[in-house]
């Protein structure tokens, strides 16, 4: 049995620092999207606290053609409402620890992007300590969405993942944990587009990036892995034309699985529109990636573009490209002083 848990606020965001880019002509002003989670599901509500929805779907491993063990996955939220709801219902059901597979979702610096205010990272290690003995459970995420969303090229998102990474690895340092428990305790959420040869490179660079920075902190090679979540474009979609968006959700996804991507959320192709209208629109965008496992295997092979000169040049240079952006970051005093000092704007207005 495979649970889905997904949370998310009902009410439209008030502020944002970062504004969502879209290329679609025919939005001719911004709407900044409702904080609810996109469910590819039909669903029913579980639990209603402080204007926050948790629902739930429990599906069969026939049904969804997933991994049979659980996936909980949660979306970045200021609130902590929603955790400790999650928690709870975790610690209340009858499925084995090491059976379990979730992430609290917890970006302070995505968060501060998005709304504004002054990233707080204290605490963290609070949320790592709670997740203890759930082997399969990470409660930090670096959400790069974030970035892309906001007009960011590939090289800008890539270096800012690591950068916040990197910040999040230090206050856990800092905070009393190793770097192997840091590393331990985060995923990456990065995008994908219809430019596949772009986002199978972008995600291999990550990889080698993070290893580089983990090779800095000493942790043990077997540790130093990039865990990451594509999620296809949403800047990408169009209003206008929404079923042209199932091919470029097709060819992201594709993009995000030869990349290496551990998971994959392919978005409604009418998530431009608003959230999803129909049960047609989730159910293509959950059958986008069984077809393409279980008709194309794409899933079968370990970095099937690896040993290509130009996956391999491509790759090469998004991580110099990256590492100078990254270095910069640091220069201006790390992530969160460079998103609310002037080097993310400045670099987004280029």
């Amino acid at each position: 049995m495979s649970t889905y848990i997904v949370v998310g606020l009902q009410t439209p965001q008030r502020r944002y620092r970062l504004r969502r880019r879209h290329h679609d002509p025919g939005r001719r002003r911004h709407q900044p999207p409702e904080r609810t989670i996109r469910l590819l599901l039909p669903h029913k509500p579980l639990l209603a606290l402080d204007g926050l929805l948790l629902m739930i779907r429990i599906t069969s491993p026939e049904q969804t053609r997933s991994h049979p063990r659980s996936r909980i996955h949660i979306r970045t939220l200021a609130l902590e409402t929603p955790r400790f709801a999650l928690l709870a219902a975790i610690e209340k059901s009858d499925a084995k620890k090491d059976e379990i597979s979730f992430n609290l979702g917890i970006d302070p610096i995505g968060s501060a992007a998005i709304n504004g205010g002054e990233p707080d990272l204290s605490g963290l290690s609070e949320w790592v300590k709670k997740v203890d003995g759930y082997k399969n459970a990470r409660p930090i995420v670096v959400d790069a969405t974030v970035y892309h969303n906001a007009g960011a090229g590939d090289v800008a998102e890539l270096a800012w993942a690591i950068a916040t990474g990197v910040e999040y690895v230090r206050a856990l340092i800092e905070q009393g944990l190793t770097a192997e428990q840091a590393f331990d305790s985060i995923n990456f959420r990065v995008s994908a587009t219809h430019d596949q040869f772009l986002t199978i490179s972008r995600l291999r660079a990550l990889r080698t990036l993070w290893n580089r920075v983990g090779e800095v902190f000493e942790v043990p090679a077997g540790k130093r892995g990039a865990r990451q979540e594509a999620v296809t474009s949403w800047r990408e979609l169009t209003r206008d034309d929404p079923y042209v968006n199932i091919l470029r959700g097709t060819i992201s996804t594709f993009g995000a699985a030869v990349g290496g991507a551990e998971a994959v959320t392919t978005l409604p192709f009418d998530d431009a529109i608003g959230l999803p209208k129909s049960d047609f629109s989730r159910r293509i965008a959950r059958n986008t990636g069984i077809i393409l496992s279980e008709e194309s295997n794409i899933g079968r092979v370990n970095d099937p573009a690896g040993g290509s000169f130009y996956v391999e040049s491509l790759t090469k240079s998004l991580a110099d490209a990256a590492w100078a952006e990254f270095q910069s970051v640091e220069a201006a005093g790390g992530m969160a002083a460079a998103l609310t000092g002037d080097h993310v704007r400045t670099e987004l207005d280029k």
